[in-house]
């Protein structure tokens, strides 16, 4: 979960900015969060009343792991205290957190936040990008497995952390392409300390100024990208060159999904069916994956 936070005179208000405005609409409670993160609720109002110095918004994201709840809070006033920092590590200690970062840095580690990822376990940067919900990260593995079962050698491009490249690995060996260093070391360590998995080749690599190239992707015969809401269009024209011949896009924006489709039909790719997964309940977004082949 994904919150802001607002301070007003001793009050703390948590929850969700209103649709397409800067109103903080607090909440107390929530049928669609997991019950622990609810649960955390009132003590994250305390840990934030320790960080708060003016009239600053905080965003505080929640991941619940296997091994706990993981704290990332942003936003912080420069003159934040080192003794309110402490006080409010020390708070979240007690309230049982399993790790807190501050700014993306790490100040406290009970127990490694452990995330699933097929036979391996990813242990994610702080504010690393992590899918929704769980539910929706197995059924949108599963279509992908199922579309690319029987490949010699995968491609996972904007690989993230390596929610597909991990499950992937345990069926063929993989390269991995994502911008983000904290995210390519996290893969890089879930794969080499993950037994029984096939090669998995992790590279920093800015895929929109620097698109695999489509005689680069002549080594492979299958391909899952799951790029931000910008969609990818650089790299989309690469496949479309291409003659990977399955392709999975997973994609959690309609209209750059339908612009990337495009190009890559004009290159000779059939779109076989595209899958919504609905992992934002009541909210106006939606997840898809596009399953494709070139003859």
């Amino acid at each position: 979960a994904a919150f802001a936070a607002r301070k007003s005179g001793k009050a703390i208000t948590l929850g969700f900015h209103g649709r397409k405005s800067h109103d903080l609409i607090a909440l107390e409670e929530c049928p669609v969060l997991r019950p622990p993160i609810v649960s955390a609720i009132p003590r994250l109002k305390d840990i934030l009343a320790l960080l708060f110095t003016g009239k600053e918004d905080l965003s505080v994201l929640v991941t619940d792991t296997a091994t706990g709840l993981d704290l990332h809070i942003t936003g912080l006033a420069k003159d934040v205290k080192p003794l309110a920092r402490a006080e409010a590590t020390s708070a979240a200690l007690r309230a049982g957190f399993a790790r807190v970062s501050l700014e993306g840095t790490d100040v406290l580690t009970e127990r490694a936040p452990r995330i699933p990822a097929g036979a391996a376990s990813l242990l994610p940067p702080p504010g690393g990008f992590l899918q929704a919900s769980a539910e929706a990260e197995a059924e949108m593995a599963r279509l992908v497995l199922a579309h690319l079962s029987g490949a010699k050698r995968g491609a996972d491009l904007f690989s993230g952390c390596g929610t597909f490249s991990l499950r992937l690995a345990q069926h063929m060996p993989v390269y991995a392409a994502e911008s983000g260093r904290a995210a390519i070391e996290a893969l890089r360590a879930a794969a080499s300390a993950s037994p029984g998995l096939h090669p998995v080749t992790a590279e920093v690599r800015d895929l929109f100024r620097n698109p695999v190239s489509a005689p680069e992707l002549a080594r492979f015969d299958a391909l899952v990208l799951d790029p931000a809401r910008a969609g990818a269009a650089a790299q989309s024209a690469e496949i479309a060159k291409s003659s990977v011949p399955r392709v999975a896009y997973v994609s959690c924006d309609p209209a750059t999904l339908a612009r990337d489709l495009r190009t890559l039909a004009d290159g000779g790719y059939r779109l076989l069916r595209v899958h919504p997964i609905d992992q934002f309940l009541w909210s106006a977004h939606v997840e898809a994956v596009a399953l494709l082949e070139k003859s």
